[in-house]
């Protein structure tokens, strides 16, 4: 892509960005889907792109805690929450730990289950409800929004309400959807 030389390319998501780049520098990009666009190396600060990269953020990492927040004050009765993970996820660390903390300030149990794979579900889901989480929150990564539909169903069977960060799995008839609507930033990185 980059030997074609356009005038400018367009990165939907953290993997693209990275690989741009890795092979130009010269070359606008404009990307979306980025949480963090200073973790990877694609700005120092929010507001001012200092080269060839620039683009909408979803500010994902530091919803997590507001997404427990949501939880608890739509179930005041709530005292254990669980977190659907994947640890092979970016951002899996800093959220956890955002996750820990917040659940700690809201006097929340804490249940992690990680899954690495789509045939984990199910057993996750088990797991979260053995456990006695009485509600959940999806981490946003590409493994569960992949499958939406599933884990929204899953949810609903094991009548465990969840919070998620991408409205996908609000319009597959999720509960609550709390997060940046990347439809919406694509139109935006359009402009």
């Amino acid at each position: 892509m980059v030997a074609l030389k356009p005038d400018v390319v367009f990165a939907g998501f953290k993997p693209a960005v990275i690989a741009l780049q890795k092979h130009t520098t010269k070359i606008p990009v404009i990307f979306t889907g980025v949480s963090d666009a200073s973790e990877i190396g694609a700005a120092r600060e929010f507001n001012r792109p200092e080269h060839n990269f620039t683009g909408p953020i979803t500010i994902n990492r530091e919803l997590m805690p507001k997404r427990l927040e949501l939880l608890k004050l739509g179930l005041p009765k709530l005292s254990h929450v669980g977190y659907l993970a994947n640890p092979q996820y970016g951002l899996h660390e800093p959220q956890l730990k955002e996750m820990e903390a917040a659940a700690q300030r809201l006097g929340l149990k804490f249940t992690l289950v990680l899954v690495t794979a789509a045939v984990q579900l199910e057993e996750a889901f088990a797991a979260l409800v053995s456990k006695g989480a009485q509600a959940i929150v999806v981490q946003r990564d590409p493994l569960f929004t992949g499958q939406s539909t599933r884990i929204v169903a899953l949810a609903e069977t094991n009548r465990l309400p969840a919070i998620y960060a991408l409205r996908t799995f609000y319009d597959a008839g999720g509960l609550i959807w709390y997060g940046a609507d990347i439809v919406a930033q694509l139109r935006h990185a359009a402009d």
